[in-house]
């Protein structure tokens, strides 16, 4: 299953509250808090912008660390657009009402893993090399389970391993596959298999 509770250290970030803030139930109370803030980011043409979401998270939300964590946006944006079929002859490059709910729970989980990102990338390069990641192993396994020495830093080509460095989306794949159950190991995302799951919640 996908992570449940904060990852590499607490403290930085207030979880609850940020959970909170997030309307993700499938309850009556959840789904209308949820129409109310998709209903507030809209500017009345019934899709989201991706530069809707940014100013909606900032000046609604009210989440500076988000607002702040501009990849996890970009993903979480770009995995819900394109989620369910659009009665919209341009609704594929937005969010519509109806995909609300899958970007705001795939919103929470990429902005857990952008923090895991930064606070292993130690020099802010948002590139995360090989000591960095040595220097973070531990940590990361406690929430991942055991990570094989080239699972992660290393890929083979042609038989040898060569060291790599890993940006925010790599790091998302990878963590994702790590972390996952035996279903979603061969899937090309399975953060999708996970959103599909908690949204029959």
């Amino acid at each position: 299953t996908m992570a449940s509770k904060p990852m590499m250290g607490e403290g930085e970030i207030d979880w609850t509250a940020l959970n909170a803030k997030l309307p993700t139930g499938s309850d009556k109370a959840s789904k209308a808090r949820r129409k109310r803030l998709f209903e507030s980011m809209d500017n009345g043409n019934g899709i989201l912008s991706l530069a809707e979401v940014d100013k909606g998270i900032r000046d609604i939300l009210a989440v500076d660390e988000i607002f702040n964590a501009k990849p996890a946006i970009m993903r979480a944006y770009q995995i819900a657009k394109n989620s369910t079929k659009s009665k919209f002859e341009c609704g594929d490059d937005y969010i519509e009402l109806k995909e609300f709910r899958y970007f705001l729970l795939s919103l929470r989980q990429y902005f857990e893993y952008w923090v895991a990102f930064c606070r292993t990338d130690k020099d802010g390069d948002r590139r995360i090399d090989r000591a960095e990641f040595c220097a973070a192993r531990a940590k990361m396994e406690v929430w991942v389970g055991k990570i094989e020495n080239k699972q992660w830093y290393q890929r083979r080509v042609r038989g040898q391993y060569f060291d790599v460095v890993v940006c925010f989306e790599v790091f998302t794949v990878t963590v994702l596959v790590i972390n996952s159950t035996s279903q979603h190991l061969f899937s090309s995302n399975p953060l999708v298999h996970w959103l599909q799951w908690r949204l029959n919640q």
